[in-house]
Order: structure tokens, then sequence, then C-alpha cells
């Protein structure tokens, strides 16, 4: 789709500032250099206020100011909130403030904030809340590994040690992880579980020579299309991964990910997985405004952000930044497929998710019937509490 010109801004959505110059702190005692243009530290975010004027990222209508903004259920490699409030608050959490959020998390605690903090900085429910937020689960745990997103990863994993490349032994701990099952189902087995779900004519099952291309190609290609989703909920979802751990194409035989299963990634535990943390900094600067220049402030948080995790965050940015930010999404460009997916039935999440562990209001955010269709959220603004977004 060729772009035209920049499309109009609604009311409520500031543009973004076209230069954010960084501020480092100066040690004691010594002397402050010469201010420059543009150092170097900018190119952390200059390139995404540029990127904003792209045809990819700036799409061509914004909406309409709401309360709450639609359910986006695409997974994000990369979050960058703005905002004239500084983010100190997000800042060097004490230890004890860490092991309360791990707390929180785990006991699925609600924190209920006001609807402005006075002093963010000195909110330890806040900081504490902000942990809690950050906390997700993965599957399988390799430090070393850069294990989302998995497609294209086969460059950033070469060289790195892969013990279980060669060894039986380990990929079959590595798999045990998964929920059992039966380990002599072949390839029919697993078309037979289509068949009772009604879509065996919708699939095509590959004969022996296409697989053996496949095998010998080391590639999959990937259409990044709505129509090739498939949506499988409730009971049926463990027979799902009954199937995909049956599934004899499912782990790579060759290359740098050979043996190693699939990431699964959960907002809740599961048994094998192991908690992790998203990444988070903040950053502080001046952005070119009208007249001169304006403080500017950023938190930049890094995935993968689940769908729960960017709106448990506004909930806490909403009171911590007085009811106004700004945020620049990176999806995950697959993911964005998910928000193509039919509404549920309300009164089967009402039965199924009251104590999943998220937030209550993050449960009656998703439980909205979609509306991003095959797009999903890139800017997200808050101003007087109210969004406004671009997808």
């Amino acid at each position: 789709m060729a772009a035209a010109a920049e499309p109009e801004h609604s009311p409520g959505f500031r543009k973004p500032p076209a230069l954010l110059r960084l501020k480092r702190k100066q040690p004691a005692g010594e002397e402050k250099p010469p201010e420059r243009a543009e150092p170097a530290e900018s190119s952390d975010i200059l390139p995404l206020s540029q990127s904003l004027h792209s045809p990819l990222a700036v799409p061509k209508a914004p909406s309409s100011p709401r309360q709450e903004f639609p359910a986006d259920w695409s997974i994000k490699t990369r979050v960058l909130f703005m905002s004239s409030q500084p983010f100190t608050w997000a800042e060097h959490l004490k230890a004890q403030e860490e092991a309360q959020g791990f707390a929180q998390h785990c006991r699925a605690a609600e924190t209920t904030l006001p609807r402005s903090v006075q002093e963010p900085r000195l909110c330890s429910e806040l900081r504490c809340a902000f942990q809690q937020s950050l906390v997700y689960w993965l599957h399988p745990s390799l430090p070393w590994l850069p294990l989302f997103p998995r497609l294209g990863a086969d460059r950033r994993m070469a060289g790195k040690a892969c013990p279980w490349a060669q060894d039986e032994a380990v990929q079959q701990v590595l798999m045990s992880d998964w929920e059992p099952a039966p380990s002599d189902d072949d390839d029919d087995g697993s078309f037979s579980w289509l068949e009772e779900m009604g879509v065996q004519d919708k699939v095509k099952k590959p004969d022996t020579i296409s697989i053996q291309m496949r095998k010998e190609k080391h590639e999959v290609q990937v259409d990044h299309r709505p129509e090739s989703l498939v949506l499988v909920r409730g009971s049926d979802t463990f027979t799902l991964l009954n199937f995909l751990i049956s599934c004899r194409s499912l782990v790579a035989v060759a290359g740098p990910q050979a043996g190693l299963p699939p990431t699964l990634l959960s907002p809740v535990a599961f048994r094998g997985g192991t908690m992790q943390t998203l990444k988070a900094r903040t950053v502080s600067g001046r952005a070119r405004a009208q007249g001169g220049f304006e403080d500017a402030f950023s938190l930049e948080v890094l995935g993968p952000v689940l769908p729960h995790a960017l709106h448990a965050l506004t909930l806490l940015l909403g009171p911590a930044q007085r009811g106004a930010f700004r945020a620049l999404l990176s999806p995950h460009e697959p993911s964005a497929a998910f928000n193509a997916r039919p509404a549920p039935a309300q009164e089967d999440v009402r039965q199924e998710l009251p104590a999943c562990g998220l937030h209550p209001k993050t449960l009656d955010q998703l439980r909205q019937c979609p509306t991003l269709g095959k797009s999903s959220i890139r800017l997200l603004e808050m101003k007087d509490y109210s969004y406004t977004w671009k997808a």
C-alpha cells in the first residue's frame, strides 16, 4: 500500500518529538564538556522517533479518545514509553521491592493506586507493582540463547553452545518438561486428532517426498496471513499440545536450533517453566519543541511483552505519569494475526478465567471483541487519562 502525505492526528494525539537529546549524570568535580548537537546515545531513541513518519509505523487514522484501548493480542518485542514526567520511580528498585513484586506475582495480588500518585519515586506500592508487571514464564530456559523470536534466530544462535544438538538424552530432558504425550504417536495419529476437530480437510497432510524436501532445505515458509491461523480453545488446548509434541517436524533436525524444543511463553507459572523478567531502563533528555527544547523522559521495555503485560504497565503509568504518556510499540509481526481471532463467548470467559492470575481490569480488556483485524497497535497515547491509538 503506497504511503501518502503524513496523516492528520486527532486532537488528543500529540506529534512525537523529532529529536531527543540524552543527558548523562555528571560525576562530582568533573568539568562539564561542551554540549554536542547530537550525542551518540541519542541513537537509542532518535531512529524510533523518525520511524513514526514511515508508512509502516504510522497508520492512516487515529482513534477518538477512549477510556480503554482495544485488546491487542500481538506480542511486542519492544515498547518505548515517553512522557514529560520523569520515570525515576522505575529505577534502582530495592531488593525488598523486587522480592515483594515477585511475591505479588505468585499470589496474583492486585495493586490499587490512586488516580494520580503525587510522589511516584517514593511510592513503594507503585515500584513493587512495576516489578510484578515485568514477570513472565518461559520454557526452555537457556540464558545464553535468544529464545524469542525464534524465526530468523539461526544467525544469532550460530557459534553458541548447543549441548543437546548431538545428545539425545539432553533432548529428552528438554522435551520432558512439556505435558506428557504418547511417544509412539506418528503423523497419522496426529492427523486423526484433526479429524476429531473437523478440520482434517482444511489441513493438507504432507507426503513423504515433501517432508524429505523440507528436511533437506532446512526451512519453513511463513506467509504471515491471518487466514493461516488456527484457534484452539478450551479443553482441546491440551490435545493440541499433545499433537504438537507428537509431530516429528516440531523440532529442527539440523542447524543451530537442532533438537531445541519450541519456546513456550506464559503470563503465569506452568510446570517446567522458568520465571523471567522483561528488561527495562529509563532515559532522560531534551526534546525539540516550539520555541526551543523541553524535558523529555522515556522508559524502554524489551520483550517478549505479552498482551497482559502491556495493559498492566499502562495501569501503572496512568497514575505515575499524571495521566499523560505516549508509547511506541514494536510488534512481532507474525503474532499480529492473533488479533484476527473471533470473540470468545462471554459466559465461557467468565467461567474459565476468574482466578487465572491476571488483574481484573486486564481480564476485562482482553474480553473485548477484537477490533484490530489484521493489524496491531503501534502508537498509544494517554492524555487526561483518555487513550488514543494508531494501528
